[in-house]
């Protein structure tokens, strides 16, 4: 394969978190743990929570559609397990 075959590749690849879409996450202290909070969208922005049932990697998948569509909201996901 050439560099340029493997470059053309690599962009072609989906992100793999929220992370790499932009989103900023945070540790949020509770009783139970410290799930992760993920944040996107301006801070003046109409708030909405975003929240999963079990299995949440598809959820994160889910939210990652969710976003362009949602433009102009604080998007907020909580990442808790189950």
């Amino acid at each position: 394969m050439t560099a340029h075959a493997a470059e053309a590749r690599q962009d072609r690849r989906l992100p793999t978190s929220l992370s790499d879409l932009g989103w900023s996450s945070a540790e949020m202290p509770t009783p139970a743990g410290r799930p992760t909070v993920y944040e996107t969208g301006p801070r003046e922005g109409s708030k909405v929570l975003l929240l999963h049932g079990i299995g949440g990697g598809g959820a994160a998948y889910l939210w990652k559609l969710l976003g362009p569509i949602l433009a102009g909201h604080r998007l907020i996901a909580p990442s808790f397990v189950g």
